[in-house]
């Protein structure tokens, strides 16, 4: 006849089994409680004995589980209670032992707690004794969760009437003090949304402005280039910044991201000269724009307004020009002399053009063109870009030079093998 496998669940036994001679005589109590049962009737067939209760399960699908004297048994399996490194303190009679993870911290080595009788509160894994359940920091409540906030940082506990959280996120709560801190009220009257990020306007004393806004209401001075985040400006500091010299400009640049810089290092460094000389010309500084030895001269020079921290200002500027970085002011001055040079050579044959087939003219605008700049042709993002050489057009000589424009840019292509764009530089016309 073949063998019924069964387990026995002997987790409500209260004696551990240590032998196959204790298994063999618990064995035979359950089976003379089973006799003439069929096991298949039930999932699992509890059996109540005089010391505790004995569950036996069949291990698999059996033709016949009807247990009687002559019937062969084989146990295949034993399910026991683990055993317990911190028993629960709470946990008292047979069979109810659970493992403590918890222990209060109101209670001197009193033992061990398990997660059902801790008294846990949202935002935080620490458990208590019901004595030791904390109350609310602010009131006389009971406390129902703990902050997760930069100043309670998981450990003070408070109540729901204090309570913050955030639309959509439903796995953290804060108190009122750090809901503030994380997610203060844009400062534009009746916004409502959160002010995510703080003017970086700072005066020569390095304070900075401060005022929080949300991204519809604040403005990115793009110092960095057009693909790095800006320094943020609110309203009014954006209109400041309109009518200042080019050497505040200069000073605003490296003041806001000297701050920036102490918050997080990982932040951007101060720009390339080329970056600078963009803003410049955005703010219509058109003859410094041009002269990256002047605003070389005038990054190293600024630290030197910032009172009590210029020294430290100093040392951040230098930093920029080290040979260490990828690419330091000194190269960066030694590539644009270059561009420079080869952008004289491009002008003389542009006005060579307008002396050979411009007439009177031709002949004079040549006389009265100068150089804005020359950026090379270069390949930026797998897409080929062409030269570009800016050049400095009186007022009254526009429409000449757009007339021949074209014939120019032609003519430099021509010569040099890769397309070359004459453009006016929007310094043209008079400049400050």
């Amino acid at each position: 006849m073949t063998a019924v496998d069964v387990i026995l669940d002997l987790r409500q036994w209260p004696d551990r089994v240590r032998d196959p001679a204790g298994l063999t005589a618990l064995w035979d109590q359950v089976e003379r409680a089973l006799n003439g049962t069929d096991l298949r009737r039930r999932p699992e067939n509890r059996v109540t004995l005089s010391r505790g209760v004995v569950a036996v399960r069949l291990a698999r699908a059996e033709a016949a589980a009807v247990i009687r004297p002559d019937t062969a048994v084989r146990v295949v399996n034993v399910l026991e209670r683990p055993r317990l490194q911190h028993p629960c303190r709470a946990c008292t009679g047979p069979g109810r032992e659970s493992e403590g993870v918890f222990r209060c911290p109101g209670c001197d080595g009193a033992g061990w707690l398990c997660a059902g009788h801790a008294q846990v509160l949202d935002g935080a894994l620490i458990g208590t004794c019901r004595r030791h359940r904390p109350g609310c920091t602010e009131c006389d409540r009971a406390a129902t969760f703990r902050c997760a906030g930069p100043a309670c940082r998981g450990q003070a506990a408070h109540c729901d009437k204090h309570r913050r959280g955030r639309a959509g996120d439903t796995g953290w709560a804060y108190c009122p003090g750090c809901h503030g801190t994380l997610f203060p009220d844009c400062a534009t009257v009746k916004c409502g949304n959160v002010g995510s990020a703080g003017c970086e306007f700072t005066d020569d004393r390095l304070r900075g402005c401060g005022q929080r806004l949300c991204p519809e209401h604040l403005r990115r001075w793009q110092v960095f280039g057009p693909e790095r985040l800006g320094l943020a400006l609110c309203a009014r500091h954006e209109a400041a910044l309109g009518g200042v010299p080019a050497a505040e400009l200069i000073r605003r640049i490296v003041g806001g991201t000297y701050l920036r810089h102490q918050g997080d290092r990982r932040a951007d460094p101060l720009p390339s000269l080329r970056a600078v000389g963009y803003t410049l010309r955005n703010f219509k500084h058109f003859t410094q724009a041009n002269d990256p030895h002047w605003i070389r001269r005038t990054l190293k020079a600024s630290g030197d307004a910032f009172g009590s921290d210029a020294g430290k200002v100093r040392r951040f500027v230098h930093q920029r020009d080290e040979k260490g970085l990828p690419r330091p002011w000194q190269r960066e001055i030694e590539e644009l002399d270059g561009d420079r040079g080869s952008g004289e050579k491009l002008l003389d044959q542009a006005r060579a053009v307008l002396r050979s087939h411009g007439g009177r003219d031709g002949a004079q605008l040549a006389g009265e063109l100068s150089l804005g700049g020359y950026i090379a042709p270069r390949r930026i993002g797998g897409e080929d870009r062409p030269g570009q050489l800016y050049v400095l057009v009186p007022r009254h000589r526009r429409d000449v030079f757009r007339r021949w424009q074209a014939a120019m840019s032609r003519d430099l292509t021509r010569r040099h093998g890769g397309e070359i764009v004459v453009l006016p530089d929007r310094g043209s016309g008079g400049a400050r």
